[in-house]
């Protein structure tokens, strides 16, 4: 699968009931996904932490085969699927696990990404999951934060209405929490736990209010 071939991507789900896949789908098409595959360095261990069904973990180990992918998700219906959806791809895995309990050795990431995952967690539980993920990273070794934050306004309003769609029609997510943040509260956070921050609005051409922070382990 050739980078920025959503069609290819979208294909590894078929077998997924439709929920599921239009879920995926909708993912696929609403997120910059390829450019923020262009983030992430070719070569390395990286980890996509908070992994869903797996949609940008099997789009970065397809696109660079070099990328070792692990991918990390706490719901074992969701490891399944991804599983699937990454047949054939030796440079990619996934697993169960929780990300307030983090198990990767300390420094062996080269990158880790948490695309969409913060602002489903209290303000606690965000930092604890910033801290496993700095623990598991080299010095100097990339995160990437993908979120929603609450401006524009407009932007904000449909990512609300897509959650609930998800939690109530789809049934594609369980959690009924949502934390979303502000471009600077999440700014703080990530420099209160380590990290420098470069932050990248990164919602051009779509509806929803995407930031990307690229974050550096000091």
């Amino acid at each position: 699968m050739e980078r920025g071939d959503s069609r290819a991507l979208l294909a590894r789900y078929r077998f997924c009931p439709w929920r599921e896949r239009f879920h995926v789908a909708l993912r696929c098409r609403m997120m910059n996904l390829w450019p923020l595959e262009i983030e992430v360095p070719r070569e390395g261990r990286v980890a996509d932490l908070g992994s869903g069904q797996g949609l940008v973990a099997v789009a970065l180990a397809a696109a660079a085969p070099g990328r070792e992918v692990a991918g990390i998700e706490r719901e074992a219906r969701k490891v399944e699927a991804a599983r699937r959806a990454g047949e054939g791809l030796g440079n990619l895995s996934f697993r169960q696990g929780d990300l307030l309990a983090l198990g990767e050795r300390e420094g062996s990431l080269d990158a880790a990404l948490l695309v969409d995952v913060l602002y489903l967690w209290p303000a606690e539980a965000k930092r604890r999951i910033l801290a496993n993920a700095r623990r598991a990273l080299r010095t100097g070794g990339l995160l990437l934060v993908h979120e929603v934050v609450t401006t524009p306004a407009w932007k904000y309003g449909v990512a609300l209405l897509q959650e609930w769609v998800a939690l109530n029609v789809l049934r594609t997510t369980t959690s009924r929490e949502i934390h979303y943040a502000t471009r600077e509260e999440n700014e703080s956070l990530l420099r209160a736990c380590g990290f420098e921050v470069e932050t990248v609005p990164f919602h051009r051409g779509k509806p929803y209010a995407h930031c990307l922070f690229r974050c550096r382990k000091t």
